[in-house]
Parts: structure tokens; C-alpha cells; sequence
């Protein structure tokens, strides 16, 4: 395991360029395998659709690297809430940590707020898969548990 204090891991802002989607892929692939619903369909991401999120300023990605290489990456969809105009939210879209280097992810997750919260970013709204709960350490950070969501396939 690794922690924060590792000198070889970095965390960084970047953009969804089209070398980051392909950088991407192998460990977005791991990810999916690990907790992906509904796993028989694979992965197969619509890369234009957040690369036209992140040129509209609506995307915010965070990656964790060890030695420049890709090793984690927090990804949020930030937005005025449409039901207050006043309020402008972070939702996480994926988060991940490859199984081989995580030990870090507290001050991960703690370091993608502070960008967030510099920004302006009034709320966070963070995602945790039922296969990976890892809601114990929001909850220590003062996150609230708010919704549960189902999901049914239909095709």
C-alpha cells in the first residue's frame, strides 16, 4: 500500500484530451470490472461527450499518478443545480484506484475537495457502488447519506 506521503504520487487537474482517453482505457477497463453493473455489456465510454463536458467547463478530472503514470482518477460533473440557482454542484461521475497502489485514497478524495471547494463548489455529491461500499470513510467526513438508486434493465 502507498500513502500520501510517497513523494512518487502526484495529483493534478487535467483535460479530457484524446492521449488522456487512451491513457484511460486500460485502468477504466479494471474499473468496470470490478464494480460495473451489469457487467455482460462491457465498457465502451462515449469519450466525446465528456470531452465536450470539459470544453464547456463542466468537467473536472482529477487523476492520481506514481512516477507520471496513470494510477487513479476522480471524476466530477460540476453544474449550477437546477433547482437553485444559488448552489453549484460537484457530482462525481467515477472514481478509482487501482488495486495495486491504493492506500492513498482518503487524501485523494480530500485533495479533489479542496480543488472543488476553491472553485466555488457549494456541494459534493459522491457515488458508492453496493460491490464497494465505501460510504464509512464520507460518513467520517461529514458526508450524508441522501438517496439510494435502483436500477432495472430493460434490454
Amino acid at each position: 500500500m502507498i500513502n500520501s506521503s510517497d513523494p512518487s504520487i502526484t495529483f493534478a487537474r487535467e483535460s479530457v484530451s484524446d492521449s488522456f482517453c487512451a491513457e484511460i482505457l486500460p485502468l477504466a477497463k479494471n474499473h468496470w470490472n470490478e464494480v460495473g453493473e451489469f457487467r455482460e455489456n462491457g465498457i465502451n465510454p462515449d469519450f466525446n461527450t465528456y470531452k465536450n463536458l470539459d470544453e464547456f467547463g463542466m468537467i473536472r478530472l482529477y487523476t492520481a499518478r506514481k512516477d507520471s503514470k496513470l494510477i487513479g482518477y476522480s471524476l466530477f460533473i460540476v453544474r449550477q443545480s437546477p433547482r437553485n440557482v444559488d448552489l453549484i454542484h460537484a457530482d462525481q461521475d467515477m472514481i478509482f484506484i487501482d488495486k495495486a497502489h491504493r492506500g492513498f485514497g482518503l487524501s485523494f478524495i480530500k485533495w479533489c475537495e479542496s480543488q472543488l471547494q476553491a472553485e466555488g463548489v457549494h456541494i459534493i455529491y459522491q457515488s458508492v457502488k453496493k460491490c464497494n461500499d465505501w460510504g464509512a470513510i464520507l460518513k467520517r467526513m461529514n458526508y450524508e447519506l441522501i438517496d439510494h438508486v435502483y436500477a432495472r434493465r430493460l434490454q
